[in-house]
C-alpha cells in the first residue's frame, strides 16, 4: 500500500517526484525488495514510470539496483530486475552509457560467469530422485535461472549495440571477462542462440578481430558430426559479414577462408550411399543445411570485396573446391567425360527436382520427382545448385533459386546460325513467385506484352567465374550404376545452365578471362569430338559463344585437334605429353631436331666409309 500511495503522489504532479527526490524514497525501498516478494513487481514499476513517464534518468536508484543484483539471492527478483533493465536499455540508446556508469554493466558479467559455472557442474536432475516434490522444485529453479540467463544475455547484447558506445562498453566487457565467458558457453545448445547474438556485437566492435578468430577456432575444434553448432556460428558470422564491411576483412585475415572449406574437408564421405563411417547417425537435412550456409559464407565474405575474391581464387583456389565436393561422396572419381551408350530419359526429372530444392531454400527435402531419382544424383543436383548460386552470388536475392534454362527452355541461340527455339520462362515465375496481387496486373501485362524485357531481367551475371570452372570440373563426375539415363539429365540440365550463364555478352567476357573454353577442352574433350554424344549439341554451342567472344591460339589448337584428324599432334612442346605423336614429318620437325637428325646421318655416313 506504500509504495501505492507513492505511486500515486508521483502521478498526481510530476514534479512530486523532483520534490521528494532528496529524501531518497525509492532509493532506500531497494535495500529491502529482495525480501518483499509481494512488492518487487511495484517497486520496479515506479522506475519505468520515472524514466518512461517523467523522461529522467534516475542515477541513484540505478545504483542501488546494482547493489541489488550483486547481493540477491532470489531469481525471481534478479528476472524483474533485468527484465526492467532491458526495457530501459531498448527505450534510449543514452542508457548504454548510464547503466556502464552505474556499474550494472559489471553486474550483468558477473551474473553471467555464475551462469556459465552453473552449465559447467554435473547435472544433479539427471540423478535418481526419489521424491517427485524435490524433484519438481530442481526442475524449477533451474528454469528461473535459465530465464534470468537469457534475459542478462539479451540486456547484454543491447549495451554492445550502437556505434557511439560499441568500443568503451564492448571493452570493458572484455576486461570483466565476459569475452571469454560468451565463448565458453556457445556450446551449449540451452544458451547458444543468446551467446551468439553477443559475439556478433563484439565482431562488430572495433576490437572484434580476436572474438572471430576464436569462434572459428571454436567452429574447426568440434566434433565433425557437431553439424547444428557448426552450422549456428556459420550463420551468426553469416549476419556480420553480410552487415560490415571491416568484419569481411577481418575474416581473410584470421584465415576464414581456411576454417570454412576445412568444414568440407571434414564432412568426407558424408553423402555416401549408404551412408558410413558414422554419418549413419546424422540427419542428411543438418547435412544439406551446414552446406547451405557454407557456400553461403564463402559468397557473402567475397561480395563487394575484391582482395577477398582474389585471395579466395588465388590461396583457396575453385580447384580445390571441386574436390572438396568431389569427396562428400556423391560423385565419382572421373575427370574426364567419356564415351556413353545412353540415352537421356523422357521423364526429363531434374527440371522439376531442381526447382522444387530451390523453393526449399536449400533444405534436405527432395522434390515432386524424389522417388525416382536416386539419392545420389539427388545429392548431386543441390551441391550443383550451391555452386549456381556461388557462381552468380544470388543467395540473398529473391529470384536466385533457379536458373531459368532448367524450366522449359531447352537452347540458347547459337552465334554461327543455329535456330533458336521458342523461350517460356514465364513456367518459372509462376512457379517459384508468390501470387501477385491485383494491383500488378498491368505490370504482368507489359511482360506479357514484351518477352524480351522479361527474359532479359532474369538472365543472371557471373561475378565469380571460378564457381562456374568448378561446375564444369564436376560435371564428368556425374555417376550412377543403378539410373545412368537420370545421370545423363543432370549433365544436360547443367549444359542448359552452361548455356544461360554465356548468353550474355558481359559473361562471355568474364568466362573467357577465366579460361572456360580450355577447361571445357579439358574436361569435356570426348562430347565435343563426338557428334553421337548426347551432350554435343549443348556443349558445342557454349563453346561456340565462348568462341565469338574470345578463343586464344592456344584453345584454338586444341579444338582442331579434337579427335586426331589426320593423326595430328601437338606443335608446343608443353602439349606433346597430352597427345599421341606418330612420326613427324618435316613440317612438325623444329631446328634443335633437325640438327641433331643431320649429325647423326652424317655420322654414320663417316662410320661406314
Amino acid at each position: 500500500m506504500l509504495l501505492d500511495a507513492i505511486g500515486n503522489i508521483y502521478a498526481a504532479e510530476p514534479a512530486n517526484y523532483f520534490i521528494l527526490e532528496s529524501q531518497h524514497t525509492l532509493s532506500q525501498f531497494a535495500e529491502r525488495v529482495a525480501r518483499l516478494p509481494e512488492v518487487q513487481t511495484k517497486y520496479f514499476e515506479l522506475l519505468e514510470f520515472v524514466v518512461f513517464s517523467l523522461n529522467y534518468v534516475p542515477c541513484k536508484e540505478l545504483f542501488s539496483v546494482s547493489v541489488l543484483l550483486k547481493s540477491s539471492t532470489s531469481h525471481t527478483c534478479s528476472t524483474i530486475a533485468v527484465r526492467m533493465l532491458l526495457k530501459l536499455a531498448r527505450h534510449d540508446p543514452v542508457f548504454s552509457d548510464v547503466l556502464r556508469e552505474v556499474g550494472l554493466l559489471e553486474v550483468l558479467v558477473n551474473l553471467l560467469h555464475k551462469y556459465a559455472a552453473l552449465l559447467k557442474e554435473p547435472a544433479t536432475q539427471q540423478q535418481p530422485q526419489n521424491n517427485e516434490q524435490a524433484d519438481s522444485k530442481n526442475s524449477t529453479v533451474a528454469e528461473e535461472q535459465k530465464q534470468l540467463a537469457w534475459l542478462v544475455m539479451e540486456t547484454l547484447t543491447v549495451l554492445l549495440q550502437g556505434s557511439n558506445t560499441t568500443n568503451t562498453n564492448a571493452a570493458l566487457f572484455r576486461e570483466f571477462g565476459g569475452a571469454r565467458c560468451v565463448h565458453n558457453i556457445v556450446k551449449y545448445r540451452q544458451c547458444r542462440e543468446h551467446a551468439l547474438l553477443i559475439i556478433q556485437q563484439l565482431v562488430l566492435s572495433p576490437s572484434g578481430d580476436d572474438d572471430m578468430g576464436t569462434l572459428l577456432g571454436l567452429m574447426h575444434s568440434a566434433p565433425s558430426t557437431e553439424l547444428q553448432l557448426k552450422t549456428d556460428i556459420l550463420r551468426a558470422l553469416l549476419a556480420v559479414l553480410r552487415e560490415s564491411h571491416r568484419t569481411r576483412t577481418v575474416f581473410r585475415k584470421v584465415g576464414g577462408f581456411v576454417y570454412v572449406t576445412s568444414l568440407l574437408v571434414a564432412m568426407e564421405r558424408s553423402l555416401c550411399q549408404p551412408p558410413r563411417h558414422g554419418w549413419e547417425r546424422v540427419n542428411q537435412n543438418q547435412v544439406f543445411e551446414l552446406l547451405h550456409t557454407v557456400f553461403c559464407t564463402l559468397t557473402a565474405a567475397m561480395r563487394y570485396e575484391p582482395a577477398n575474391s582474389h585471395f579466395f581464387r588465388t590461396e583457396i583456389q575453385y580447384e580445390k573446391l571441386a574436390d572438396a565436393v568431389r569427396l562428400l561422396g556423391c560423385f565419382s572419381d572421373t575427370k574426364k567425360l567419356g564415351p556413353t551408350g545412353v540415352f537421356p530419359s523422357n521423364a526429363q526429372p531434374f527440371q522439376r527436382l531442381l526447382e522444387d530444392e530451390a523453393v526449399c531454400g536449400g533444405g534436405g527435402g527432395g522434390g515432386g520427382t524424389g522417388d525416382s531419382v536416386c539419392p545420389t544424383l539427388k545429392h548431386c543436383s543441390k551441391l550443383f545448385i550451391y555452386l549456381y548460386k556461388m557462381a552468380t552470388d544470388s543467395f540473398d536475392s529473391r529470384a536466385e533459386h533457379v536458373p531459368p534454362c532448367l524450366t522449359h527452355e531447352t537452347s540458347l541461340p547459337s552465334p554461327w546460325g543455329t535456330p533458336a527455339l521458342t523461350r517460356k520462362r514465364h513456367g518459372y515465375h509462376n512457379i517459384s513467385a508468390p501470387p501477385a496481387p491485383v494491383k500488378a496486373l498491368p505490370e504482368q501485362k507489359l511482360h506479357l506484352a514484351n518477352p524480351s524485357l522479361s527474359s532479359s531481367s532474369s538472365d543472371m551475371v557471373v561475378i565469380h567465374p571460378g564457381a562456374v570452372l568448378a561446375m564444369l570440373d564436376l560435371l564428368p563426375s556425374i555417376c550412377s550404376d543403378s539410373q545412368p539415363e537420370h545421370a545423363l539429365d543432370l549433365q544436360l540440365a547443367l549444359a542448359n545452365i552452361f548455356q544461360l550463364l554465356v548468353h550474355s555478352e558481359r559473361n562471355q567476357q568474364v568466362l573467357c578471362e577465366a579460361c572456360l573454353h580450355q577447361r571445357l577442352l579439358q574436361r569435356c574433350s570426348q562430347a565435343l569430338g563426338d557428334e553421337d554424344h548426347p551432350l554435343h549439341p549443348p556443349l558445342q554451342r557454349m563453346f561456340e559463344r565462348l568462341a565469338s567472344q574470345a578463343l586464344p591460339p592456344i584453345a584454338l589448337r586444341e579444338f582442331l585437334r579434337l579427335s586426331n584428324p589426320l593423326n595430328c599432334g601437338a606443335w608446343d612442346k608443353k602439349l606433346l605429353k597430352q597427345y599421341r605423336v606418330h612420326k613427324p614429318s618435316s613440317l612438325s620437325y623444329d631446328t634443335e631436331m633437325r640438327s641433331k637428325s643431320n649429325s647423326a646421318v652424317i655420322h654414320l655416313f663417316r662410320t661406314r666409309r
